[in-house]
């Protein structure tokens, strides 16, 4: 199953994380999942778009999982409210997408991030966003 998850960066500073840790910058979610505490084996891969969507303080992940709707709410709640999670369905990220950035929307559930280019004697081929 894949969901949709909007979110705000964090602010941590000091020790409000981890009592061994000490913070001061914007952190986002990939930080905390590097942490036992939200380890979860039904958690297949995290996409996070940043790279292909740059914000200042929205950010943008695709999980694959295998949590029923009832233990992804349950796993939500051990995230640090001050994310502002949003569960997005597939409509809400295809308008987010197309509100926020200026990528082609190729097809229904495709986006063109760059066309193919050739830098140098290498070839980069296009890169997509499939919702």
């Amino acid at each position: 199953m894949k969901t949709y998850i909007k979110y705000n960066q964090r602010q941590v500073t000091d020790d409000n994380f981890q009592p061994w840790i000490t913070l001061n910058w914007l952190y986002d979610l990939s930080f905390f999942l590097d942490f036992p505490e939200y380890q979860n084996e039904k958690i297949i891969s995290v996409i996070d778009w940043d790279r292909f969507i740059p914000m200042w303080d929205i950010k943008l992940w695709l999980i694959e999982h295998n949590f029923t709707p009832e233990e992804l709410e349950e796993f939500k709640t051990t995230i640090p409210t001050e994310f502002n999670l949003e569960v997005l369905t597939s409509e809400e990220i295809k308008q987010f997408i197309r509100d926020n950035t200026e990528f082609e929307e190729i097809e229904d559930w495709k986006f063109l991030i760059y066309d193919e280019f050739e830098d140098f004697w290498e070839t980069t081929p296009a890169k997509y966003l499939l919702i």
